[in-house]
């Protein structure tokens, strides 16, 4: 799993540098499952596939995208997987 959140993090530095700072700001706030959650996001990954790899059942995995969007100040409708595509 570490492997993929420094793949995550090293994808976002070539991004646009300002946005980077806001998300790793705001990933102060995020614990190790949820920053591999928004690796596996951002490779593009849907929830069956995210949970046959962490071995979750898609009731917490979906729990999980949830907790993210409120902690990223996400709008009711938007949606997680394209937010993390910005980046």
């Amino acid at each position: 799993m570490f492997v993929i959140s420094v793949i995550f993090i090293s994808n976002c530095q070539s991004s646009n540098e300002s946005i980077v700072i806001s998300y790793y700001n705001k990933a102060l706030i995020f614990q190790e499952n949820e920053i591999n959650l928004s690796a596996f996001l951002k490779l593009g990954m849907n929830t069956k596939e995210i949970c046959s790899i962490t071995i979750q059942s898609v009731r917490t995995l979906e729990a999980s995208r949830l907790r993210q969007g409120k902690k990223l100040d996400l709008a009711a409708g938007e949606n997680l997987s394209m937010f993390l595509q910005k980046y």
